[in-house]
């Protein structure tokens, strides 16, 4: 996700595009589209006053995305969703090829 928002913003021309990014995690995308602005607000502190975890990986996400025109989808997981199931199959994949090295 990242290096795909990284190398949309990459180019001028592709920053005026309606972006839908779609995302299995609900946390992800309240996140990045509600509790994000008070996190930042609040440096980067939840409601209950703890830091917010992975603020590294939020941040960044954030600063990508921020001059994007994004929309945050979420679909259920494992519903049948064929793109979501391919990058679940995808992701596994990955990780399965990782351990064997």
């Amino acid at each position: 996700m990242r290096e795909a928002l990284r190398e949309l913003g990459s180019h001028q021309e592709w920053r005026a595009l309606a972006i839908t990014v779609s995302t299995d995690s609900q946390y992800v995308q309240k996140g990045i589209t509600q509790w994000i602005h008070s996190w930042e607000r609040n440096s980067w502190r939840t409601s209950n006053n703890k830091p917010v975890k992975n603020i590294d990986l939020w941040s960044a996400l954030w600063e990508l995305a921020r001059p994007l025109a994004v929309h945050w989808l979420w679909v259920e997981g494992h519903a049948g969703n064929v793109m979501n199931e391919r990058c679940h199959h995808l992701v596994e994949q990955s990780i399965a090829s990782g351990r064997s090295k």
